[in-house]
């Protein structure tokens, strides 16, 4: 039941239109995010209050995904492997002048059933954040989701014979040990790819 649940979220996110974002402004300094060129872990669960006024806006009800959301073989994997850092948050440059947050949010159901969203929170012109809905809030009844960052490169997909080569940060959102999609920027506007089935 969990694998069919996954598959039909999986092809509902491959038939949602690449999400566009126009940006026509220089792209903002965005030091206080990057240091080193790499991307910094988030211990808490925790965006900066503006940030956190336009998801509670957008996404009433709803919250950044917890250690404490995830089932308890999800909470193991996840302290094992990504101690100190928050499941829902994740912090990255993931495009021209879109330098922030991805954020994972859900809100539960009960009986093993949860709305989840994933948005992306970002900075703009150095004075205010941005929202724009990479997911919009969907009623789901596998595991919930997390996300992650993985940087710049080449990545294959896992749904066709082609590799993707991808300049800025990846947005990573997966069910642990099942299937992940990620979000790149590309040509003006988000795409997707379905990195493990």
């Amino acid at each position: 039941m969990r694998l069919k649940t996954m598959w039909v979220l999986f092809a509902w996110l491959l038939a949602i239109p690449a999400f566009s974002l126009c940006l026509h402004a220089k792209a903002p300094n965005v030091s206080w995010l990057h240091a080193a060129g790499k991307v910094p872990a988030r211990a808490g669960c925790k965006l900066p209050p503006a940030a956190l006024k336009l998801i509670a806006k957008r996404f009433p009800g709803m919250h950044i995904v917890g250690l404490k959301d995830l089932v308890s073989d999800d909470q193991v994997i996840w302290q094992h492997t990504r101690p100190n850092q928050c499941p829902g948050l994740a912090r990255g440059k993931f495009g021209p002048g879109i330098t922030g947050y991805a954020v994972s949010l859900v809100k539960m159901l009960g009986n093993a059933r949860y709305i989840a969203a994933l948005a992306l929170v970002f900075r703009w012109k150095r004075k205010e954040f941005k929202l724009h809905v990479l997911i919009p809030a969907t009623e789901m009844s596998a595991h919930v989701m997390v996300v992650e960052v993985f940087h710049a490169g080449k990545y294959e997909s896992a749904e066709r014979d082609e590799v993707i080569h991808i300049q800025y940060d990846l947005i990573d959102y997966a069910a642990l040990e099942a299937a992940d999609i990620g979000f790149y920027w590309k040509d003006g506007k988000f795409r997707r790819i379905l990195l493990t089935e």
